[in-house]
């Protein structure tokens, strides 16, 4: 999947170009580059595991790449597990969300039509802290795919991506997914 990215953090905004790889099994890789073509860092999450580079000093005292990685991660790879339930014209599922400090729930909610995603919600000891919304939303090849998204985090971090490209269907070997060390 390639993205067109604007990333608010601190007060400042940052317009990149990335690419996210991933499986199924939550296996991704997240990689980007500035507007005039520098990589500046790729971020991974391979068997439950945490790999990164930051490529340019500048960006590494600015954004940390790991907090873009759990965006990308709950945006694409955390879905609510539990029972639909309909509420306020929705379909709506919830689950607890193990081993994150800053979320404990996720809420999926869904096109009473089409079920296709629309917004989630995370939430840490029952207040919300986090808010993605799908919007311009597209059948691909079967599935609901969202032309834009809006993550919003409580702490001031927040991202819009557009779908500028997306390939679903083709393997992705764990090798493809490992960043790199220097």
């Amino acid at each position: 999947m390639l993205h067109q990215v604007v990333a608010t953090y601190r007060g400042k905004s940052y317009l990149m170009t990335g690419y996210v790889l991933g499986r199924k099994d939550g296996a991704f890789r997240v990689s980007a580059t500035a507007a005039l073509g520098l990589k500046l860092f790729d971020v991974a999450r391979v068997g439950g595991r945490w790999e990164s580079r930051v490529y340019l000093k500048q960006v590494a005292e600015q954004l940390d790449p790991a907090d873009l990685g759990r965006a990308v991660e709950r945006i694409y790879f955390l879905p609510a597990t539990g029972p639909l339930k309909a509420d306020s014209g929705s379909w709506v599922s919830s689950s607890t969300v193990a081993g994150e400090e800053d979320v404990d729930t996720v809420e999926d909610w869904r096109d009473d039509e089409t079920l296709a995603l629309r917004r989630k919600r995370y939430f840490k000891d029952g207040k919300q802290v986090l808010q993605v919304d799908f919007d311009k939303l597209d059948l691909v090849q079967g599935a609901w795919l969202a032309d834009m998204v809006h993550l919003t985090d409580s702490r001031g971090f927040s991202l819009e991506l557009r779908v500028t490209g997306y390939e679903p269907g083709f393997p992705v070997p764990d090798d493809a997914l490992r960043v790199q060390s220097p």
